[in-house]
């Protein structure tokens, strides 16, 4: 990790699908483009050895990915809602000219991958 060249990427920004997330058991079926809520000031240089590829944002090359079958990293928060992100924003001091939106294509992630751990009880 390292600082983001372009400096911190904060408040509801696009995340992109890779190619490969259309065959991912947890990130199949999103939009191939959706928001998401982003508070990051440092960047993945480098993906893990054998890791996959699933997402990528205007500033971070790396914003999901997953290692294995069952071992998945994202760099944005699907567990922010706008109000927490537009809580985190004003909190913030400095430049941040942030804008803030609902995220429910990323948020989904959270309920895709508790059904995704419940079935495998």
């Amino acid at each position: 990790m390292d600082d983001l060249p372009g400096g911190p990427e904060v408040g509801t920004h696009a995340v992109r699908l890779a190619p490969e997330a259309g065959q991912d058991a947890l990130f199949a079926g999103l939009p191939a483009q959706f928001p998401a809520q982003l508070v990051h000031y440092q960047s993945v240089l480098r993906l893990p050895q054998r890791a996959v590829l699933l997402a990528r944002s205007a500033m971070e090359p790396h914003q999901a990915f997953r290692v294995g079958g069952c071992g998945w990293g994202v760099q944005f928060h699907p567990e922010f809602s706008a109000q927490a992100m537009q809580a985190y924003v004003d909190h913030v001091n400095g430049p941040h000219d942030a804008t803030v939106s609902a995220t429910p294509d990323a948020a989904s992630l959270l309920g895709r991958f508790a059904a995704m751990v419940a079935a495998r009880d």
